[in-house]
């Protein structure tokens, strides 16, 4: 069964320019759990959306994985590669 899909937020206060950077990524798994997505999620790299520095360790990130489809990720703009359709 699957591929699954999640709609990925990912939320942090930057330390190096003191703004809110805010990141919306889509994701897909085998299984439907977002605690795993949540997890893969947190090794990924990050980077401020302003300033574009990675956050320093233990700045906290606050993630939210709510379930989605393909068709609503592509209307929210996500392209996904070839290979994933």
């Amino acid at each position: 069964m699957g591929p699954y899909w999640f709609a990925v937020k990912a939320e942090f206060r930057c330390p190096a320019c003191g703004k809110l950077s805010t990141e919306v990524m889509y994701m897909n798994a085998t299984q439907p759990d977002p605690d795993a997505i949540a997890a893969a999620t947190e090794k990924q790299s990050l980077k401020c959306q302003h300033c574009k520095q990675v956050p320093a360790n233990g700045t906290q990130i606050k993630i939210t994985v709510l379930p989605t489809t393909l068709a609503e990720a592509k209307a929210a703009g996500f392209k996904p590669p070839p290979d994933m359709v």
